[in-house]
């Protein structure tokens, strides 16, 4: 039987490697996940918050230091909006992602408000569609992931069918293209490039 305890003895290991292959790696948002590990939910939160933590070794100090001053909150509230949306991120590679979306926000590659667009749509979309999104830039249609592209907001409505046979077409937008652009690093076209 697994003891509370040994979460935290696990966690500690793994952030003790961690900093060990890179100090620079881990950032400090006040959270000592030592002291929270505590049941399996918070095991599978401390590794999601690892792999965070790891996706922005390419920070240095100072930048690491401004990601809650990039984020134009008080200090504490945005570590805790962070926080909370790894929490809700249903993969590690969405996690993935989101490391991205913020260094992209630290090198002022996007505003707070397309930061906080993508990330809301991160979080709706199913991990399983985030590699169809690629295909919607240019108009397109796919039965079965539309829908749910569309009502995640990863994509919106470009052209109406004429007829039964000829299916509406929708493409990226603003947020799904600062996803793949910054999150994925994948060369994307622009959604106003179709209007």
């Amino acid at each position: 039987i697994i003891q509370s305890g040994d979460f935290r003895e696990l966690t500690a290991d793994i952030i003790e490697i961690a900093f060990s292959l890179n100090p620079n790696a881990l950032l400090n948002f006040g959270i000592d996940l030592t002291k929270i590990v505590t049941n399996l939910s918070d095991r599978r939160f401390a590794k999601k918050y690892c792999y965070f933590i790891l996706g922005l070794k390419e920070l240095d100090q100072v930048e690491r230091y401004e990601v809650i001053a990039n984020l134009k909150l008080k200090g504490n509230e945005a570590g805790e909006i962070l926080l909370s949306l790894i929490e809700r991120l249903d993969s590690i590679s969405k996690v993935e992602i989101l490391s991205n979306l913020v260094i992209a926000r630290i090198h002022q590659e996007i505003s707070v408000k397309e930061f906080f667009r993508a990330t809301s749509v991160l979080e709706k979309i199913p991990f399983v569609d985030i590699d169809e999104l690629h295909k919607y830039q240019e108009p397109y249609f796919q039965v079965g992931v539309t829908d749910i592209l569309f009502s995640s907001g990863a994509v919106t409505l470009y052209s109406i069918g004429k007829d039964k046979e000829d299916n509406d077409k929708y493409v990226l937008t603003e947020a799904a293209y600062n996803i793949l652009k910054h999150g994925l690093k994948q060369k994307v076209s622009h959604p106003n490039a179709n209007k």
